[in-house]
């Protein structure tokens, strides 16, 4: 090769493919945490940050991935046959979990169990869609929880929730 069009650059060759192997691995990373967050593993929005847990008494729209300090809501959906009286109990991990800053309708009373929370909301008689709004804020970074809630005399629902920092 001619003097004139070499470069006189040091050049290590294996460091260098071995900097362009861990380049393409970091970009894989990047893109595979992008597509997590966009499916809502890291909480605030997408399919896999809310869960809908249901049963004979209802179901239960809920945050099974929140971020702390962060607004979320639960929505309870009962049967459009339910009047009377509806009762929804949340285990003590819940409120451990979640502070609830809000809830419409207002309950008519609120007790605290050995288990956990109560909540009795009267319905009325009207015929539609009946739902509870509870406004929750993430009272601390928490591991994966399972939190059991029960709508009326049906069998406990598992909620599985955790809350990212």
């Amino acid at each position: 090769m001619p003097q004139h069009t070499r470069l006189d650059v040091d050049e290590n060759r294996d460091f260098q493919e071995k900097f362009w192997t861990f380049q393409r691995f970091a970009w894989a990373a990047m893109v595979l945490i992008l597509v997590a967050a966009l499916a809502g593993a890291t909480g605030s929005g997408g399919p896999l940050a809310h869960a809908t847990a249901s049963g004979p008494g209802g179901s239960i729209d809920y945050p099974r991935i929140a971020r702390w300090q962060a607004a979320e809501r639960m929505i309870v959906r009962l049967p459009p046959d339910a009047a009377g009286t509806a009762r929804i109990e949340l285990g003590e991990a819940f409120a451990r979990t979640f502070a609830i800053e809000d809830i419409e309708p207002q309950p008519s009373s609120s007790v605290a169990t050995a288990a956990g929370h109560r909540y009795e909301f009267d319905l009325g008689d009207g015929p539609g869609e009946k739902r509870i709004i509870l406004h929750l804020r993430a009272a601390s970074p928490s591991p994966p929880v399972r939190v059991p809630a029960r709508l009326g005399e049906a069998s406990a629902l598992p909620l599985r929730l955790v809350v990212l920092p």
